[in-house]
């Protein structure tokens, strides 16, 4: 793998050729925490946080009787415990330990955690020194239930992050368990949260082993996705569409239910999703996993979701090492990455067997599978066992980030009953990447329902940004785009939570980068014409506008390319009103003579930024003539 430059901005199938290759490095690693608790088959979990903010990414560890445990990353391969020093404590009633959920909910721009149980959670706040504080009582999100999934969102786009808590059963009658309700946590934006979940109708009535926010609909605002285990007896996977504020006290909001209308409501024994364009048509896919047949839903727009699970051999129904065919597969955490970076997003699966009933039986030892894209044919190949993360142990979450920053990403895998594992990716012959660190100033801190696009030639991509997937576990909150050949990006365009949308034109490949949300950013312009001859002059008017309550200060700047001579016309600034805007002239005058007799493409682009690195630009592609 070449090193990170940083810019601004059935057996034989597990033998196929991989192209994606991964190294275990657990034993060099410095990681001792294990999952020990014999009689706790269901949580371990974990997640990536940059918690001291050094720029690497740091471990955590859940699961069981075992205390969590939080490992700093050295830099150079291997990790520190630093669990004493750190805060992040076992609770004074001893607990099962189920679940990580990482987001910046006091938005101050560093990650807090919230810790699952088997009855009260744990809400950890980053101080911002290397430590944590327990502020739960204070912050009102202990719930009394069986917490096995959490996600933060921002699902009222006021800037900070709500909770959504999903519990799992309350009464053990198999099939037909009695669930604890799920919840719904509004964030008052002052360190506490209300319970909203009557009022926006999301409490569902499934045992629900993992949650997610997600714009499945592209509208701008985060959705809310509920995979439910026992789906078949209790109630299938739910879908909650978005659809805004309605009258009433705070916090009331309009949320419908549309799992069955857009054929989303699969039930199954459902313990994971994850989100991702494997098609590269604009949308977002989910997978689903389960005991059993896996499911992969096609995103077909405002024609639903399409199981297109068989057609691309993504099912993983049956474990592949036992002689016995009948013997299905468990699968737990899922993730949707582009892991050889060659513009297809792959796909790895954790399994683990658990002990069931007889109709239910399933396999002791399947391994982890990594299903790669085979590309436009829109079907995947398992190349587990060459890729080398056909692991044995007994897997349950999986997390995912790039903790050795160059540029791909790495895997977590948590397994019960013994100790993760760390699968580094070494995969030889990858392609161009992306890498880009999100950062809200109007939307939440950590970026987090940001949809980002790349577009190189005839190829676009686009990432959501989202830590809480999977099952059990948080991801790094980054978003990488593996861009295969392509060696130039035309342009990276975001669209914030707070609605902001902005993007910049022609930058390198191969980099990491921070994605600032800009505070200004170009509005309406007018354009001018297409064809500029001499002797003339252009004006085109444009718009700068201020999206925050106070004045803010903008800089702005011309460039003009013309044959691929490139000239920029002296920086200026302006002011912005608070949530208002200013229109700027942008004019062109083409001398006689300049164009010597011919006629030449040309581009202006127009550079808006602030004083916070937030950076748009606007363009138009012209031609200028004699």
């Amino acid at each position: 793998m070449r090193p990170c430059t940083v810019v601004t901005l059935a057996l034989l199938s597990l033998l196929a050729p991989a192209q994606v290759q991964f190294t275990d490095v657990t034993s060099g690693a410095g990681i001792a925490w294990m999952h020990i608790e014999p009689g706790q088959m269901m949580g371990v979990g974990g997640a990536w946080l940059d918690y001291d903010q050094d720029g690497w990414l740091d471990l955590l560890f859940v699961g069981g009787m075992t205390d969590p445990a939080l490992y700093r990353n050295l830099g150079n391969g291997t990790f520190a415990d630093v669990t004493a020093q750190s805060g992040i404590a076992p609770p004074v009633i001893a607990e099962w330990h189920m679940s990580a959920t990482i987001g910046d909910y006091d938005d101050d721009g560093d990650p807090d955690v919230y810790i699952g149980t088997q009855n009260f959670n744990v809400l950890y706040r980053n101080n911002g020194n290397g430590s944590f504080t327990d502020v739960t009582a204070q912050a009102n999100v202990a719930g009394q239930e069986w917490t096995t999934g959490a996600a933060f969102g921002d699902y009222d786009g006021d800037g900070d992050l709500d909770l959504y808590v999903g519990n799992y059963v309350a009464v053990v009658n198999f099939p037909y368990h009695t669930p604890f309700p799920n919840r719904l946590h509004r964030n008052n934006g002052d360190g506490t949260f209300t319970d909203v979940t009557l009022e926006t109708g999301t409490m569902g009535t499934g045992t629900t082993l993992a949650v997610s926010w997600t714009d499945f609909d592209d509208d701008g605002d985060v959705d809310l996705m509920v995979a439910n285990d026992f789906g078949a007896f209790i109630e299938p996977n739910r879908l909650y569409r978005n659809d805004g504020p309605a009258p009433g006290p705070p916090g009331t909001w309009n949320f419908t239910e549309v799992s069955s209308a857009l054929g989303s409501d699969i039930a199954i024994y459902c313990m994971g999703i994850t989100a991702g364009d494997f098609d590269r048509d604009l949308d977002l896919d989910y997978y689903y996993s389960n005991l059993g047949r896996n499911v992969l839903l096609r995103n077909d727009g405002a024609a639903g979701f399409a199981d297109v699970t068989t057609a691309t051999g993504t099912e993983n129904t049956y474990d592949p090492t036992t002689s016995n065919p009948q013997l299905f597969a468990t699968s737990w955490g899922v993730g949707f990455h582009d892991f050889d970076l060659d513009g297809w997003l792959d796909l790895y699966v954790s399994n683990g067997h658990i002990p069931a009933a007889p109709m239910i039986a399933n396999g002791t030892a399947t391994p982890g599978v990594l299903f790669h894209n085979d590309g436009a044919s829109n079907t995947f190949s398992d190349v587990s066992i060459a890729a080398g993360v056909a692991h044995t142990g007994i897997g349950r979450g999986c997390f995912f980030g790039d903790y050795d920053n160059d540029g791909d990403v790495d895997i977590v895998q948590a397994n019960i009953q013994g100790t993760i594992t760390l699968f580094r990716n070494d995969s030889p012959n990858q392609g161009h990447y992306l890498k880009l660190k999100p950062r809200g100033r109007v939307s939440a801190a950590d970026g987090h329902g940001t949809r980002v696009r790349v577009d190189c030639g005839a190829v676009s991509h686009i990432r959501e940004v989202n830590q809480n997937y999977s099952f059990e576990s948080s991801s790094e909150p980054a978003v990488n785009f593996g861009l295969g050949t392509e060696t130039k990006i035309d342009r990276i365009s975001a669209r914030w939570p707070s609605g902001i949308t902005h993007q910049v034109y022609e930058l390198p490949v191969d980099g990491t980068g921070n994605l600032i949300e800009p505070v200004v950013n170009v509005g309406p312009t007018t354009n001018g014409p297409d064809v500029l001859a001499e002797g003339t002059t252009a004006t085109w008017t444009l718009e700068i506008k201020n999206h925050t309550a106070v004045p803010q200060g903008a800089y702005h700047v011309q460039v003009i390319e013309i044959a691929g001579i490139r000239v920029m016309l002296p920086i200026d600034t302006a002011s912005v009103p608070a949530y208002g805007s200013v229109t700027v002239p942008f004019s062109v005058t083409l001398p006689l003579g300049a164009t010597g007799g011919a006629t030449f493409p040309a581009t202006l682009t127009w550079w808006v930024w602030d004083a916070g690195s937030g950076v748009d630009q606007w363009r138009q592609q012209i031609s200028v003539m004699p």
